[in-house]
């Protein structure tokens, strides 16, 4: 999934210190609540690191703010 070392850390780190609206789309997203599918936050897909991800539904969903930038 990660690439290396450091995107890993860098994915620990925006898991971390999530923006309120990060936090408050995990809770509707986590534990398969959405329709049952599994999604997860901060995941490596090749260089970028998205915010959240479905892979079964090949979905991603990235919310902008002023930690996007």
């Amino acid at each position: 999934m990660y690439r290396n070392s450091e995107q890993r850390k860098f994915g620990c780190h925006l898991r971390n210190n999530a923006t309120l609206a990060e936090r408050k789309r995990w809770t509707a997203l986590r534990a398969q609540q959405l329709a049952g599918y599994k999604f997860r936050r901060q995941a490596a897909i090749g260089p970028y690191v998205v915010d959240f991800v479905c892979f079964s539904q090949k979905l991603v969903i990235e919310l902008d703010g002023t930690a996007a930038c």
